[in-house]
């Protein structure tokens, strides 16, 4: 079984830093079910507006430094029969990457090893009902440059 291998690494400007790896993400999400249907993606931010990730950046506020999701979409009948729209009537699992200031690369990566990717790897784990299995899902794990922590975002138990 190979590593992830991103889809995307956007070229980030100097004061910013993507705080993890492929590799590392790969060793610590081998063991999750959907390991080789995950697909990895690096964003410059995690939210619509530059400007107000920068403000966030650069005032030391909490932010989104890691992102798991599944996408499952309903077939309409207009919706195509593209290899990627097929993909997400099927059902599609990503984990999304986002920067840090760069001074605090060391800290958000201790942070994410030891509390953020275990809830991620438990968050792409558990059982669930079929049910489960529509619409948007996603658990996120925030940064706390402040405290050099993260937060879970997202109910890791089935719903």
């Amino acid at each position: 079984m190979g590593g992830l291998a991103p889809t995307s690494k956007p070229k980030l400007p100097s004061f910013l830093s993507f705080p993890i790896g492929a590799d590392r993400l790969s060793a610590s999400l081998k063991a999750v079910p959907q390991f080789s249907a995950l697909e990895l993606v690096f964003s410059a931010d995690p939210i619509l507006s530059a400007m107000k990730f920068r403000r966030l950046i650069e005032a030391d506020e909490p932010h989104v430094v890691l992102r798991a999701r599944f996408q499952r979409w309903d077939k309409k009948p207009s919706i195509g029969n593209e290899p990627w729209v097929q993909e997400y009537l099927h059902g599609k699992w990503s984990v999304w990457v986002y920067p840090v200031r760069r001074q605090l690369k060391a800290q958000a990566r201790e942070a994410l090893v030891a509390q953020g990717l275990p809830k991620i790897a438990e968050w792409l784990s558990v059982n669930r009902p079929a049910s489960w299995y529509f619409g948007r899902k996603v658990c996120e794990i925030v940064f706390l440059p402040k405290e050099s922590a993260v937060r879970v975002d997202g109910s890791i138990e089935a719903t």
